[in-house]
């Protein structure tokens, strides 16, 4: 780690804990066989989308530090069991995504977002009922957890799923002309480099992979009672509040093509209105995992649809 990489992230308004923990997630990644870490946060004047990437993605794996301190018997562990379990290919997908990017192969980028992106809305319904992960890994063909299924419980309860995004890659992926003309599938060459299209994957990545990390920090912040795991999530939600306040701020210019889904993926919601995109809320989800995970005498605790209650109670 050069002393430029840790200048890049000391402007940023991160503390030494937040540093090390960072730091620590990037190492092990690269040990692992990920993303060297020299490769990125370079320029502490300016943050490319692939530094924001790492910021976002590194954080992913400093958790996993965290949670290590847990204890058996704390209720923090249902949720740690699924993140962890879904930890490999979340750390799989990160390399992909930042690979097949380099090398221009946007359309295999799209690939990896959807199936990234199926993989954490899984994760935040989960997070929702933890016990469901039991009946998930014993029957994953039931209808409820069909990955429409799944998005269509979590809007019910307010929390995006950025289907518009979801949508593009799926089109991508059955290679549909449109889709395919919109990430530069016609222009000339067989790698076409362009750089807007890189962008826009970066920020579906940096997204998605935002809410399997915030997912975890807020679940732990809620259940955790072990005094050596709860002052780490307290500094690692104070880290995610810079990145909410930076580089996961919705409206940024840079976000935008993100964001605005194409006219076929606007969904009317009443008389001359339409929705038209939007990219993940981390405010609406803290919101409703509170409600989900409220105790007795908190106000009243809500629950998911009939289908999850009777797999459930089957």
């Amino acid at each position: 780690m050069s002393d430029q990489q840790i200048n890049t992230l000391k402007a940023l308004g991160l503390s030494r804990d937040q540093i090390a923990n960072l730091i620590s997630g990037a190492m092990w990644y690269e040990h692992a066989g990920g993303a060297p870490l020299k490769s990125y946060w370079n320029d502490p004047n300016k943050l490319s989308m692939r530094d924001e990437f790492f910021l976002v993605a590194n954080l992913l794996f400093s958790l996993t530090g965290i949670i290590r301190k847990s204890k058996e018997d704390d209720e923090f562990l249902p949720y740690q069991v699924i993140y962890l379990y879904f930890l490999k290919p979340n750390a799989q997908s990160v390399l992909s995504i930042d690979s097949l990017v380099n090398q221009h192969c946007y359309g295999d980028a799209f690939a990896v977002c959807r199936s990234l992106h199926a993989r954490v809305n899984l994760m935040l319904l989960l997070s929702l009922e933890p016990n469901l992960f039991n009946d998930w890994l014993q029957n994953p063909k039931e209808d409820c957890y069909l990955e429409g299924h799944v998005r269509a419980e979590l809007d019910k309860h307010s929390i995006s799923t950025m289907s518009h995004i979801y949508e593009l890659a799926s089109e991508v992926i059955h290679n549909q002309y449109q889709a395919n003309a919109d990430i530069g599938y016609f222009e000339k060459g067989l790698f076409s480099n362009i750089p807007a299209i890189e962008n826009q994957i970066l920020v579906i990545a940096k997204f998605v992979l935002a809410a399997a990390s915030y997912s975890l920090i807020k679940f732990g912040l809620l259940y955790t009672s072990n005094n050596s795991v709860l002052p780490a999530l307290q500094e690692m939600d104070r880290y995610f509040d810079i990145l909410i306040s930076s580089c996961l701020v919705p409206n940024r210019l840079e976000h935008l093509w993100a964001a605005i889904g194409e006219d076929r993926h606007w969904k009317k919601v009443g008389k001359g209105k339409f929705w038209a995109g939007g990219l993940f809320s981390f405010e609406s989800y803290a919101d409703q995992l509170r409600k989900f995970r409220a105790s007795k005498g908190k106000g009243q605790r809500k629950t998911l649809g009939k289908e999850y209650s009777r797999r459930l109670n089957s």
